[in-house]
């Protein structure tokens, strides 16, 4: 039984890793090459409203400090033992990001805040 949880845990982390890199080779084509920056990627805490603390990974628009972004990203919640997959806003600035973001999965709908360390650059 012991076995079956971990393979079914590697299995999952597999997953959330091609997940969060299919979505930053995603945000990179869709993202046009300019002034506004590269995607980014990064790891945060989130506060899901009516859920608790959440941990994920985030895919950002731009990587540009002092400017807005649009995330994607996916959390898990330690208070449920599921994941969240989210769409958001953020703002970067100084090697930080804080982020709104709405999550979605087959219990609806739900609305979350983070923070977290990004790589930024001028």
């Amino acid at each position: 039984m012991l076995g079956g949880k971990l393979k079914m845990r590697k299995i999952l982390l597999g997953s959330v890793v091609a997940l969060v890199l299919g979505m930053q080779a995603a945000v990179a084509q869709a993202v046009p090459k300019s002034s506004s920056g590269d995607p980014t990627i990064s790891v945060g805490v989130t506060w899901v409203f009516g859920r608790g603390v959440a941990f994920g990974a985030k895919v950002f628009s731009t990587d540009r400090s002092g400017r807005g972004a649009v995330s994607a990203g996916l959390d898990y919640l330690f208070t449920e033992g599921t994941w969240r997959p989210n769409l958001g806003a953020a703002y970067l600035q100084d090697g930080a990001f804080v982020d709104t973001s709405i999550g979605f999965g087959s219990d609806g709908f739900d609305f979350g805040v983070g923070i977290g360390p990004v790589n930024t650059r001028k």
